[in-house]
C-alpha cells in the first residue's frame, strides 16, 4: 500500500530568536532558499551568530560574524555575449 500526504506552505508571521546559530553553505544554496540577489554569484558563506532574530521568515537582527569566501561575480563578458547573441 502506498500512502500519500499533501502539504502546503503557510507563511509564518511570528518572531523566532536563535542563540548560537551557525551555518556554512554556498551562495547557490542561498539562492535555492529564495535569496534572489545571490543568483549567478559563486562562493561560500560561513555564519557564526550568537543571536539571530527572524520575523516572518526574514532576519531583522543578528549579532556575530558572516564571512564570504572565494566570491566570484557573474561574468560580464558572458552576459554581454548572450545579450548580443
Amino acid at each position: 500500500m502506498v500512502a500519500s500526504r499533501q502539504t502546503s506552505h503557510v507563511p509564518w508571521s511570528g518572531q523566532l530568536q536563535l542563540q548560537s546559530a551557525r551555518a556554512d553553505m554556498s551562495l547557490a544554496a542561498l539562492t535555492a532558499l529564495g535569496v534572489s540577489f545571490t543568483r549567478n554569484w559563486r562562493g561560500q558563506v560561513a555564519a557564526d551568530l550568537s543571536t539571530l532574530v527572524l520575523e516572518g521568515d526574514w532576519p531583522v537582527a543578528a549579532v556575530g560574524t558572516i564571512d564570504v569566501r572565494d566570491l566570484t561575480a557573474p561574468c560580464r563578458a558572458a552576459r554581454a555575449s548572450a545579450a548580443t547573441g
